[in-house]
């Protein structure tokens, strides 16, 4: 059957009838999550846009742990997808470099956050920002970094 045909047959649109086919595609434990009610559809969305299946679970593991909305989710995705670029500081004239950008992805892959690096190449100077969505997920990148301090 098309999925016309499916949409016809069940009510639905054909838009959602292909969402749903697309979630098909993911990873056994994220279905399981799904099936279970314990994520929502809007939430594991942007996780198709990923191509690695580990930092798919990885990304799905933190939504699920700090309970992030379906726009937090996406936001979190961003820097995982292929060709993703760091939001850009418009009143910035110079350029990341690769190596700068190359670098934002590395970090932010490891401590499991969206990390952005502005590097600025005349002043050989620059400045790291590292996102995190509650206190909970602040302590978990201080210990990935080494810190054992509690936060507030």
């Amino acid at each position: 059957m098309s999925q016309e045909d499916v949409s016809q047959r069940v009510g639905k649109d054909r838009s959602t009838i292909a969402n749903r086919v697309r979630l098909l595609k993911l990873p056994a434990q994220i279905k399981a999550a799904l099936a279970d009610r314990r994520i929502t559809e809007g939430q594991v969305r942007p996780l198709l846009a990923i191509e690695n299946e580990a930092v798919q679970a990885r990304l799905a593991n933190e939504i699920l742990r700090n309970q992030l909305t379906a726009r937090q989710a996406e936001e979190l995705t961003k820097q995982y997808r292929p060709n993703a670029r760091p939001p850009v500081d418009k009143k910035k004239v110079n350029k990341n470099s690769k190596e700068a950008d190359s670098l934002a992805l590395e970090l932010g892959e490891h401590l499991q956050t969206r990390v952005l690096v502005k590097h600025d190449n005349k002043a050989k100077k620059g400045t790291i920002v590292i996102d995190y969505f509650d206190l909970e997920n602040l302590e978990r990148i201080l210990q990935t970094m080494g810190f054992d301090k509690k936060v507030l």
